[in-house]
């Protein structure tokens, strides 16, 4: 039986984004975020220049966004990964920190992630099928289906990249865990990573998936200083896990979405609680899913930050901060407040 090395890149996905300046004006429901080029700096160089370097400044939108505030300009740098054009790290210089604190994103056209899923190599033991044995006058799709190859526009091993707290104003903190997922054609195993005192080296963990094929994964993972295993104790086999089917629906006119219905556990003591706190088996749907052109990457639920329409933002916040604030509701109606009860008189 011979190991394949399987590394997949998907060129036909229905619903393709394309990379994007990182330059501009970013929002959410709780914060506005300007990328300006420095004035030294080219804004017309390509996002994988290193010498690309930005001014970040923050406003936050606190009091039920009624008041903008904004706060201290920061520098930060933009590296583009040149094999992956959809992600980006930043490099952000926090006050009082002595090295720029790096944080990975993924820029989708007008959405900006900041957590994220990272195609990863894995190895399988499916067998080649040699040219002799495949039959002649088949269709290409017959064809494809006896060598085994993939429909699946998530078939692999994703692992997750960046941070669901978002750009924040001091530096994230270290993960605890790294979630990771497999998919096979129809079924997924969802698994984490957690932080250990370990030392880090290459070792495979291996696992049996609903297509009754045996993956190899790495056992452990490094982000900086941190190492991360899947595995507990001295075994090798993966056993903290959940599974279940998985299914793709929509179309590129109207987006895609994600389906995740787990239906059982695997061996392992942290299995369930794991990943699912406090709930058994729930099942997850219709989130928004974002594919990138290279297929490197997915994401799913709502990007951390959409381009802004906001063209000046000295402009905008000076604007919204001149607005009255409108007077607040009584906690106590007049007319809702009997004080001639009887009942308790």
């Amino acid at each position: 039986m011979k190991k394949r090395f399987c590394v997949l890149l998907f060129l036909f996905i229905p619903l393709f984004f394309y990379s994007e300046n990182l330059s501009g004006i970013w929002e959410n429901g709780s914060k506005i975020i300007e990328f300006a080029a420095q004035e030294n700096a080219d804004s017309a160089q390509p996002l994988n220049d290193e010498n690309r370097s930005f001014n970040m400044r923050m406003v936050l939108k606190p009091y039920y966004a009624f008041v903008f505030e904004p706060l201290k300009t920061v520098s930060a740098t933009v590296k583009n990964r040149f094999d992956i054009s959809e992600l980006y790290y930043l490099g952000i210089e926090y006050p009082r920190e002595r090295h720029r604190v790096q944080i990975p994103v993924c820029i989708f056209q007008d959405a900006l992630f900041t957590s994220f899923f990272q195609r990863m190599p894995y190895y399988t033991h499916r067998e080649e099928i040699p040219e002799e044995a495949i039959p002649v006058g088949i269709t290409a799709e017959q064809e494809a289906e006896i060598r085994g190859e993939h429909k699946s526009l998530l078939f692999g091993f994703w692992v997750e990249e960046g941070t669901p707290d978002g750009i924040l104003l001091y530096p994230n903190e270290i993960p605890q865990h790294i979630t990771a997922y497999f998919f096979t054609e129809k079924g997924y195993i969802a698994f984490r990573y957690w932080k250990d005192d370990l030392e880090y080296r290459q070792s495979s963990s291996s696992f049996t998936a609903d297509d009754e094929q045996v993956y190899e994964i790495p056992q452990y993972l490094q982000r900086g200083e941190a190492v991360y295993t899947c595995t507990t104790g001295r075994g090798r086999q993966l056993r903290n896990y959940q599974q279940g089917t998985y299914t793709i629906t929509g179309d590129k006119t109207q987006g895609l979405t994600l389906n995740l219905k787990p239906e059982k556990a695997g061996p392992g003591t942290h299995a369930v609680w794991n990943l699912y706190p406090n709930s058994k088996y729930p099942e997850i749907t219709d989130l928004p899913l974002y594919i990138t052109e290279t297929g490197q990457i997915f994401s799913y639920g709502a990007p951390f930050l959409m381009r802004s329409k906001i063209t000046d933002l000295d402009s905008e916040v000076t604007k919204h901060n001149a607005l009255r604030r409108p007077s607040r509701e009584p906690l106590l109606l007049p007319d809702k407040v009997d004080f001639f009860d009887s009942e308790h008189n």
